[in-house]
């Protein structure tokens, strides 16, 4: 199946980027520092750390989320599984990191799907953690840069509700940035401008996304709370 190729809209971007304008301590910052943190490859349990806070910020550790009932160390087994794909920290992706980005996302699954908790209600019966999507290329985003955090409301936006991430996703996502390189490099200079921090293409990408799926979600839910 062939599918058309979204534009990235600066507009969309900027309004992402005025909330980080507004508010210095806003909570998509964290993005930046685990992002930061993972450029320089520091010690496995201050990375884990950082990844920990990321996420929690990132809305990952709620009651939905089995990692809630997990402390950050859970996280050093993928920092080193992270650390032998820092080749793909970079600026663009071409069709040739496919493969590796692909390995990356499945170590990581791979990973997080093996890890059982327990809840406070049945203490005798442990559960798997739900190695989500979200989850997944949310630590992806954060740590290598590598590709958008696919929750909902970027799925929304970029027509592929309902899809799982695979190679095929990952190359309209790669086909996009390509596509809109020329604006993905506007958007850039703006973010520098303003936050003093250069965001890497996925993450722009990503930001354009997540505000488009926001602000459509917003216009489609009526005054009783339901989506039209």
């Amino acid at each position: 199946m062939t599918f058309p190729i979204l534009d990235i809209e600066k507009s969309s971007v900027e309004k992402y980027l005025s909330n980080m304008v507004q508010d210095s301590n806003h909570r998509f910052k964290s993005w930046e520092y685990c992002y930061t943190a993972f450029g320089n490859l520091d010690s496995v349990d201050y990375l884990s750390l950082h990844l920990a806070f990321y996420l929690a910020s990132w809305g990952m550790y709620r009651g939905s989320c089995g990692i809630l009932w997990k402390d950050y160390t859970i996280h050093m087994d993928a920092v080193n599984i992270i650390r032998k794909f820092h080749s793909l920290r970079k600026e663009w992706f071409t069709m040739d990191d496919v493969s590796q980005i692909m390995k990356l996302y499945n170590a990581l699954k791979d990973y997080y799907s093996k890890i059982t908790y327990y809840k406070p209600e049945n203490k005798t019966s442990s559960l798997n953690l739900a190695a989500t999507d979200t989850l997944i290329t949310k630590i992806m985003l954060g740590t290598i840069g590598c590709v958008p955090a696919l929750d909902d409301l970027f799925k929304r936006a970029f027509h592929c509700q309902g899809k799982q991430f695979d190679e095929e996703l990952l190359k309209r996502i790669i086909d996009c940035s390509q596509s809109n390189k020329d604006t993905i490099q506007q958007c850039q200079r703006y973010i520098s401008e303003k936050l003093h921090y250069h965001y890497p293409s996925m993450k722009v990408v990503d930001m354009c996304f997540w505000q488009k799926g926001f602000d459509d979600l917003k216009n489609r839910v009526t005054k009783n709370g339901k989506i039209r």
